[in-house]
């Protein structure tokens, strides 16, 4: 956007070229906007998607764990568990670093 003089001195070398400039930069605020919004939608979108994903994943990786307790293999139930739990646990971490 030019300055407040530089618009005055458009305007005297063509009349309404100053509005036409506003009325671009307007226009051009109003894309960046968009942009913006949409972006933040995306991201939305994400972060929703990635915990209906965990929470699915956690969902299958306990019931796992429960049918290897139910066929007699508590062993193999403690190492899937403690697998996805270490997982958890480094991914929590992980994202408390990043802030």
């Amino acid at each position: 956007m030019p300055t407040p003089d530089a618009l005055a001195a458009y305007e005297k070398v063509l009349p309404g070229l100053a509005e036409r400039i506003v009325a671009m930069a307007e226009k051009d605020h109003q894309v960046c906007m968009a942009d913006m919004e949409a972006e933040i939608k995306n991201r939305r979108f994400a972060v929703r998607f990635s915990r209906y994903s965990a929470a699915i994943f956690s969902m299958g990786v306990i019931g796992v764990a429960l049918y290897s307790i139910h066929k007699d293999y508590p062993y193999g139930a403690a190492i899937v568990f403690g697998l996805h739990v270490a997982g958890v646990c480094a991914q929590l971490i992980s994202d408390s670093l990043k802030r």
